[in-house]
């Protein structure tokens, strides 16, 4: 049971990283709709529509433009992958149409995988 946990939890942290990271790289042709580096090959920026920045001033506002929204977007995945699997959980934990008499440990099984799953997160069982 544990190394089932550890692989999902594996799988969810793959997930959300590399949506995270692609969001990242996203982020930098966001950022060069606006911005152009002042070079030699571009004129210094002066006939560009665009505002032209230092290269090092550039630079920064890449890393810092691709470490908020990359981690932002890795964030939101991890928890919406956790609700997701909150929901099927619950899914699984449901009193079966058939009319089963062991809903005793239907129950039982339930608080033992939300105790798995998360901090504060309650998981409820339909009846």
């Amino acid at each position: 049971m544990k190394s089932k946990k550890t692989i999902n939890t594996v799988v969810e942290e793959i997930i959300a990283n590399g949506i995270g990271w692609v969001a990242g790289l996203l982020s930098i042709d966001l950022l060069k709709l606006f911005f152009i580096e002042r070079k030699f090959t571009n004129a210094w920026g002066l006939f560009s529509k665009k505002t032209a920045v230092s290269g090092a001033t550039f630079s920064f506002m890449e890393w810092t433009l691709t470490a908020i929204i990359g981690f932002a977007v890795m964030i939101i995945v991890n928890s919406y992958i956790r609700k997701k699997l909150f929901k099927k959980v619950a899914q699984i934990v449901r009193k079966p149409e058939s009319a089963s008499s062991d809903i005793g440990e239907y129950q039982e099984d339930a608080v033992i995988r939300t105790a798995e799953f998360g901090e504060g997160e309650n998981l409820k069982i339909v009846e």
